[in-house]
């Protein structure tokens, strides 16, 4: 699965906002918490460690709203419905060349 990464202030801030109906998942770094603010559907959240280890997932956050997880330091922006990831879960990932 290839995702895009937002790790300056205004790529973190913006999310996946303004982007198409099925983007590809968006990595903010860093990050532990995220808003829907502006935004038209909800969308799956998953909060990641330092490892990269799931540490909550909220599937579904509907716009207008706010969520964080205090040993986040990542988190996973998708489209709603996309994520399978459960808490305990820990992703691998590499730099495509």
């Amino acid at each position: 699965m290839h995702i895009h990464l937002a790790s300056t202030p205004l790529s973190r801030l913006l999310g996946l906002l303004g982007r198409s109906p099925s983007p590809t998942p968006l990595l903010i770094v860093p990050a532990r918490s995220i808003h829907t603010f502006g935004m038209r559907r909800p969308i799956d959240v998953v909060f990641l460690d330092a490892d990269l280890r799931v540490v909550k997932v909220v599937p579904r956050l509907r716009p207008n709203r706010l969520a964080s997880a205090r040993r986040a330091v990542a988190v996973l922006e998708l489209v709603a419905g996309a994520t399978t990831l459960r808490p305990g879960d820990r992703l691998a990932l590499t730099l495509a060349r």
